[in-house]
């Protein structure tokens, strides 16, 4: 009987221990401080658009040229505010995705010239998206610059999504569509 009181002792000092290990401060590297998402709406915003290089415009816009730099991550509200764009609005979120590109044209001259007008579309599956045609920009390069655009604006709350948004690159552009799941692809 004595070493079952000597095990629950030790067991009890061993949870104990891992108790506090696990209150205390993690030593090591600080966190960053992250600015806190400022997005409305259910749903989140899906890529697997890897980087392209971007022109000397977009990285002033975009606030730098690798991922960790640019402000869609860092600082959503000032890229908003580079990109000189107001909170977007229509019935659906591909609608309000629409209307934001459209208005990014309109703000930044370069957009206007890097893509061609978007054009709603519906998939096999009867998803709902917007493809954005590539003008001067192509491949990943127009993919990354539009991936930024929509993240940075749901972070900085300028688009309001009522579902998941995923956006993949297509011959000749980008699309951006509705998805329940990040698995989801356009057929």
């Amino acid at each position: 009987m004595g070493s079952t009181v000597a095990e629950s002792f030790i067991r009890k000092q061993v949870r104990r221990i891992l108790a506090e290990e696990a209150a205390a401060p993690k030593e090591g590297k600080p966190k960053a401080n992250k600015p806190e998402s400022q997005s409305e709406g259910a749903g989140q915003v899906w890529s697997g658009i890897r980087g392209g290089r971007l022109p000397k415009w977009a990285v002033e816009a975009l606030g730098g040229s690798k991922k960790a730099e640019r402000l869609a991550y860092t600082n959503p509200a000032a890229l908003m505010k580079n990109l000189k764009l107001s909170a977007a609005s229509g019935e659906t979120t591909v609608k309000r995705v629409e209307q934001l590109v459209i208005q990014s044209f309109s703000s930044r001259p370069e957009m206007g010239e890097a893509f061609a007008s978007p054009e709603l579309r519906k998939d096999s599956a009867g998803k709902n998206g917007v493809f954005v045609p590539a003008g001067e920009l192509a491949g990943r390069t127009g993919s990354t610059i539009m991936h930024d655009l929509i993240y940075g604006a749901w972070k900085a709350g300028y688009l309001r999504l009522t579902g998941n948004l995923r956006l993949e690159q297509m011959d000749g552009g980008t699309i951006i569509f509705n998805v329940s799941k990040k698995s989801d692809r356009w057929e």
